[in-house]
C-alpha cells in the first residue's frame, strides 16, 4: 500500500525571494540520488519515482 507522510521544514530567510531559493535548493536536494539514498538508508522505501513535492514558502505569523 501507498501512503504519502506530508512534512514542512522552517527556515529563516531575509525576504521572500530568498526562501523560495531555499525552497528550490531543499527539492533539488531530496529529488539527489544522494538524497534518495539517505532516505532510502534508513530503511524508508520510496514509492513511484520518490520524489517530494515541494510547496511555496509561506510566511509564518509573527507573534508578540
Amino acid at each position: 500500500m501507498r501512503y504519502r507522510i506530508a512534512m514542512s521544514i522552517e527556515v529563516n530567510a531575509g525576504s521572500d525571494m530568498e526562501a523560495y531559493q531555499y525552497a528550490e535548493k531543499l527539492a533539488a536536494l531530496l529529488k539527489s540520488p544522494m538524497g534518495r539514498m539517505a532516505v532510502e538508508s534508513e530503511g524508508i522505501r520510496l514509492a513511484g519515482d520518490g520524489h517530494p513535492v515541494v510547496h511555496l514558502p509561506q510566511r509564518e505569523a509573527s507573534v508578540g
